[in-house]
């Protein structure tokens, strides 16, 4: 017998869950008011669009895409607007110079202040949201709140189904 997925309450392990998942993702990246301009601010922070003074500061979900809605990192967080839009939130560790790695985002800073990723984008998905959406939609309801293990298993889900969701399939192979 195969073993199951580590989970909470969400019960990812069940195909139905995982699809109704997926289908929610889509339908949230192809709404505008889920999208906002990203902006690298002085080579180390993530800041929003100067005239998004902030966002909700809820549980959820942030896709860091470039111009052409090409995913580039897929991240959760209990506060959106802390990890997105302070100082303290998008560092990163950036300014140790201590440190022995640099995450994905710092990557993402870096080709972004040099020009190679010209506009960045963030996508995202409040957990409030997707629990209202599978509410409305499936008998899989997601429980209030999701424990931080539940919230890392959606965004491995989102993250290996991230050519469904984002279709960019279809930009690569024009």
């Amino acid at each position: 017998m195969m073993p199951n997925l580590k989970c909470d309450s969400l019960k990812i392990n069940e195909p139905e869950l995982v699809k109704n998942i997926i289908h929610a993702f889509i339908e949230f990246a192809d709404k505008m008011e889920n999208i906002y301009q990203l902006n690298v601010k002085n080579g180390k922070y993530f800041s929003l669009a100067s005239n998004i003074s902030r966002i909700q500061s809820g549980a959820g979900w942030y896709v860091i895409v470039d111009d052409k809605k090409y995913p580039l990192y897929i991240g959760t967080a209990s506060n959106l607007n802390k990890r997105l839009n302070t100082n303290s939130g998008s560092l990163d560790n950036f300014n140790n110079q201590n440190r022995k790695t640099d995450s994905i985002r710092n990557f993402i800073k870096k080709y972004n202040s040099l020009g190679l990723i010209s506009k960045l984008f963030v996508i995202i998905i409040y957990e409030n949201d997707l629990r209202e959406w599978m509410k409305t939609i499936c008998t899989n309801n997601i429980t209030n709140p999701l424990t931080p293990l539940d919230r890392n298993n959606i965004e491995k889900i989102i993250s290996i189904y991230r050519s469904n969701i984002f279709n960019y399939k279809a930009i690569l192979y024009k």
